[in-house]
């Protein structure tokens, strides 16, 4: 599905391009939103020097990308950043190794060396750039990503529309926020959890015994702004509306999409033929399980397939469950339409 819907509405997009800030951006920015690109200006920061370099390199001829070797945080100063021997497992925050003892492959998070960075808060950052809204952020890095998003309340407030972060249940790190931390504060700013690909561990001593779960330890979450919010704090411009409804395709969520839609409709944001041109859209794509009959032992028949599956499937002490190979509705091979 074209998440740009029609040409007629390239020249708000062509004006307003979707701008995505993605923070902790080693090794690229999600396939996603590969589908976005005729209208998609990305924004990344990598605190690490070989990740950043390794991004710049790939980015060269690429328009609207723009990397950052920048550490944020919640204030502007100094800060340790402690190097591990699996780079991605680098942090502000110095790893928890009584906890992560308890699980295989604790050596990721050995500490190798410990270097002095600059940090600043987001807000900061953006407006040193010179740019003045963003419409989705992402957040992977490892603890520190309330504190990130404490450091960019006015960006929250003014344009960000949906925000996908890793939340933590266990501290990987010592004294980091956990999930309850940032939920509160990203609800308290009008956001609401649409999902969660959750990812438990099995203990070191036991990962083979038993079922394939473990303690349940940190997950991506997807949040999105309800549309009294979105409307209301973009003084009903129709460009940031259409933003909204991109990322709503972009995760396949055409449900939440539509109801933007009769939302903008009631504030004369979008107009009546702009409607139905959308709604249009909206409605075509059907999952494969509504097009096959209801019929006595259908739900037996999915279960026995299921098992089968289970039984099959990656062996690992780290495990997603068999729904959390993809956030929201995005990579579902059964959506057809």
């Amino acid at each position: 599905m074209n998440p740009f819907f029609d040409p007629t509405f390239d020249a708000y997009y062509h004006e307003f391009p979707l701008r995505l800030v993605d923070i902790g951006v080693r090794g690229g920015i999600h396939t996603r939103w590969n589908q976005c690109r005729k209208h998609l200006q990305v924004i990344g920061f990598e605190p690490d020097p070989e990740a950043y370099r390794a991004l710049a390199n790939e980015s060269s001829g690429s328009r609207g990308h723009t990397y950052l070797n920048t550490a944020l945080s919640n204030v502007a100063g100094e800060a340790d950043f402690y190097n591990t021997r699996s780079p991605g497992c680098s942090s502000l925050l110095r790893p928890n190794a009584k906890f992560l003892s308890e699980f295989p492959e604790a050596d990721r998070w050995d500490i190798l060396s410990t270097t002095k960075v600059t940090v600043k808060p987001l807000d900061q950052a953006l407006r040193e750039g010179g740019i003045d809204s963003v419409d989705f952020i992402k957040l992977d890095t490892q603890g520190t990503e309330l504190l990130i998003l404490q450091g960019g309340s006015e960006t929250l407030d003014k344009s960000v529309f949906g925000i996908e972060v890793e939340v933590e249940f266990a501290e990987l790190y010592q004294e980091q926020p956990l999930f309850s931390d940032v939920d509160q504060y990203l609800r308290s700013l009008g956001f609401a959890l649409f999902d969660m690909r959750p990812i438990d561990w099995k203990r070191e001593n036991a990962k083979y015994i038993g079922g394939r779960k473990g303690q349940m330890v940190f997950a991506d979450a997807l949040y999105l702004k309800t549309p009294e919010a979105l409307l209301i704090e973009a003084d009903c411009s129709k460009a940031a509306f259409l933003k909204g409804l991109t990322i709503c395709v972009v995760y396949g969520y055409l449900d939440y999409a539509l109801s933007l839609c009769e939302h903008a409709h009631r504030l004369n944001t979008l107009g009546d033929k702009e409607l139905d041109l959308i709604t249009k859209r909206l409605r075509k794509p059907r999952h494969l399980a509504f097009a096959w009959p209801g019929f006595r032992g259908r739900d037996r028949i999915a279960n026995a397939i299921y098992m089968i599956y289970d039984v099959f499937r990656s062996r690992d002490w780290s495990h997603s469950g068999s729904s959390g190979r993809y956030l929201g509705n995005d990579g579902d091979p059964l959506i057809r339409g």
